[in-house]
């Protein structure tokens, strides 16, 4: 039988991970919450009854309430941190002291794809953490967009340490990305940093000249801009910045998803 840190259990912690994170961004303390039992997920496929589990109040808060399948896209990103947890088709997976899957709103219409994960993001589990992750919050409140309206995840899930990024991490784990794509369906994916942009595009691309400018990746629309790492490192970018966000809210707004 497969190593069962049970899938219930793993399902378990990680809708409490995804909690942790709602009550981070929001509160900036953790909260107590009520878990839904998920025993079904031990159950063979044909005793399966389609139950799907209950949503706490915060949680679906964080929905979109005519959106009937939270449930399911929660069950598919759950399964498919679990493979992301256990990933080792680099050496970056054999060697990542914690992967960070990512997190955020399941139904946003706004998927940010950032640099990969930092020490600081690998300590904690989840992407942005500190400096540039209140930079970002920052840049998303002044477009009128709450950090919990977006799912948020890395071009790469574990740390590279020391290790320089090979074009074979990025490819690697671009299943994983196109999963999360495929689950979140977002209709707008913000691309942070120049390595995001070049492994978006399969090549290196210009950002200083790129930013701003509209192209598809999986037949969504991709809106490349910098990261805040390097606007932190370089104030003369903000205004660059700001123009690509008045048009990521702009993009939004034809598309009536704010």
């Amino acid at each position: 039988m497969e190593n069962r840190q049970s899938k219930s259990q793993f399902a378990k912690d990680f809708y409490q991970f995804l909690n942790y994170y709602q009550d981070y961004i929001e509160y900036q303390h953790k909260k107590t919450h009520t878990t839904p039992d998920f025993s079904f997920y031990d159950k063979k496929p044909e005793t399966i009854s389609i139950k799907p589990p209950a949503i706490t109040p915060e949680l679906k808060k964080a929905t979109k309430p005519t959106d009937q399948t939270w449930q399911v896209k929660q069950s598919q990103m759950i399964e498919l941190a679990q493979n992301i947890l256990k990933c080792q088709q680099c050496q970056l997976g054999a060697q990542a002291v914690q992967k960070v899957p990512g997190a955020g709103n399941l139904n946003s219409s706004v998927l940010v794809i950032s640099y990969p994960v930092t020490q600081e993001e690998e300590k904690k589990g989840l992407p942005f953490i500190g400096n540039s992750g209140e930079f970002f919050s920052k840049w998303m409140n002044a477009i009128d967009i709450q950090m919990s309206d977006l799912f948020i995840t890395n071009i790469l899930k574990c740390c590279p340490r020391k290790a320089a990024v090979q074009k074979e991490f990025i490819e690697q784990c671009r299943k994983h990305l196109d999963h999360q794509i495929k689950i979140v369906q977002p209709n707008v994916i913000l691309s942070l940093g120049q390595l995001t942009l070049s492994a978006l595009m399969s090549k290196f691309t210009d950002l200083n000249l790129y930013h701003g400018n509209l192209f598809e990746y999986q037949n969504i629309p991709v809106l490349p801009t910098f990261h805040p790492v390097d606007v932190l490192t370089n104030p003369h970018l903000k205004k660059s910045v700001w123009d690509d966000l008045k048009n990521l809210k702009q993009l939004l707004s034809t598309l009536n998803t704010i």
